[in-house]
């Protein structure tokens, strides 16, 4: 707190740090493979968007980067134009 850091620069420097002793501990799964910490959460706000959130481990993450990837490629708009639709929209309605 007194740092200045923010949680996100935190959470960054917990997660090294604990990778670190990980890597140094014989029997320790490193968090990046830890599928024992895994989450991913689907919910309803109160203006009811969807929240999707997740922390996955690489492989999962790979995975699900690699199946959005394919369903959020460019497409051409009907009258033959670029696809419009930023990266970020392409993914969402992918």
């Amino acid at each position: 707190a007194f740092s200045g850091a923010t949680p996100a620069d935190i959470d960054r420097r917990a997660r090294t740090l604990g990778n670190r002793v990980a890597d140094d501990a014989p029997a320790a799964v490193p968090a990046r493979d830890d599928r024992d910490i895994n989450t991913f959460d689907v919910t309803t706000d109160g203006d009811g968007r969807v929240v999707v959130r997740g922390d996955v481990d690489a492989v999962i993450g790979e995975k699900l980067h690699t199946m959005i990837d394919a369903l959020a490629a460019p497409r051409p708009e009907p009258d033959g134009s670029p696809d419009a639709r930023s990266p970020g929209r392409r993914r969402s309605e992918a």
